[in-house]
This record gives C-alpha cells, sequence and structure tokens, in this order.
C-alpha cells in the first residue's frame, strides 16, 4: 500500500499530476484545490504529496493531496452510496475543505449543487455524511473569516491567508492581517 510519495513535478494536465519519483512517473488524480497548491512548486523541489490507492475490477488508481482535511473528507464523500472516486473529486475541484465544511454547516443547497455530479439527492447525502464533520479550524476560522472580512480581507483571500497559521490564535492573526494590510 502506497501511502505518499516524495518527488517532483513532472508535469500536470488537467487534473492529472505525473510524479517523478526516482525516475517512476505516477499518474495521480488531484482536486483543483491541490492543483492550486502544488502548481507554484518548483519542477526542482522535492516535496510530499499524501496518496490514496483505490483498486477496482478496471484499474488502479492514485488519488493525490496536499491537504490532509482534504483526503479524510474525500474518504467520507466515497462513503456516500453512488459517490465514486471522480465525483469526490469534484468536491474539492469547487470548494476547499474549508469552504465545504462552511457550506456543510450552513446547508447551503445552492452553492453545494455547484459540484459537477450531485443532483438534490447527492446535496443531501452529502450534507448527511458531512454535517458532522469538522475541520480543526473550520468552526473557529468561520467566526475569523468574518472578522477578517470586516477589516477588508476579500473573502476569496481567506483561505491563501489562513493556511499557514491554525497554530496562531485568533488575535495574532488578526494582528498579522492589520500588520500587513
Amino acid at each position: 500500500m502506497i501511502r505518499g510519495l516524495i518527488g517532483k513535478i513532472h508535469n500536470i494536465e488537467n487534473n492529472e499530476l505525473f510524479f517523478n519519483v526516482n525516475g517512476v512517473i505516477y499518474q495521480i488524480y488531484i482536486s483543483e484545490n491541490t492543483k492550486k497548491h502544488i502548481i507554484d512548486l518548483s519542477k526542482e523541489l522535492d516535496f510530499y504529496i499524501d496518496i490514496l490507492e483505490k483498486i477496482s475490477e478496471v484499474g488502479y488508481d492514485l488519488y493525490g493531496f496536499i491537504d490532509m482535511d482534504e483526503k479524510r473528507l474525500f474518504e467520507k464523500i466515497i462513503k456516500i452510496p453512488k459517490v465514486g472516486n471522480k465525483i469526490a473529486l469534484n468536491v474539492f475541484n469547487e470548494f476547499s475543505p474549508i469552504e465545504l465544511i462552511e457550506k456543510i454547516s450552513i446547508e447551503d443547497k445552492k452553492e453545494l449543487k455547484k459540484i459537477k455530479g450531485f443532483g438534490e439527492k447527492g446535496i443531501v447525502s452529502l450534507i448527511n455524511q458531512l454535517k458532522d464533520e469538522s475541520i480543526d479550524i473550520d468552526k473557529r476560522f468561520l467566526k475569523l473569516k468574518d472578522k477578517l472580512i470586516e477589516l477588508g480581507l476579500k473573502k476569496e483571500d481567506f483561505n491563501e491567508f489562513i493556511k499557514n497559521k491554525k497554530d496562531m490564535s485568533d488575535i495574532q492573526i488578526v494582528k498579522e492581517y492589520l500588520k500587513n494590510k
């Protein structure tokens, strides 16, 4: 079983990462969320990507995740009846893990309908499957997000701003935002 890989980006085409690990190139399916985090990584730098193997009668697929919350939620989503790996990946083509939990917590069906492959029943199943889920940062950061938006942070910039600040207090994060504003 493959748990993760360390290597270099060989190429990225659509949502497929071709990952060079000591001369062996792996084809790994990734979401838009993961793609936007790795697209800036230099082809010269080694980095780690978390892997989920899926073996079926039709093939052997690898799914890659930079974000452990995305991987954990993906594993929960594929447990929903009639939701396969590619449809589950579509969830993160549309939303980051933080955004998904936010949409689930307020049951924002209108926004969740944007996910390719999910109809009305699928959205209800998705909400039911994940309604008790949380990310370490979800509820805390939902409140913090509102505070930072009030202070002038653009809503679409929140995830990028917050991604390396999980260990900071809310006050420290707000101070850092104000300092760099």
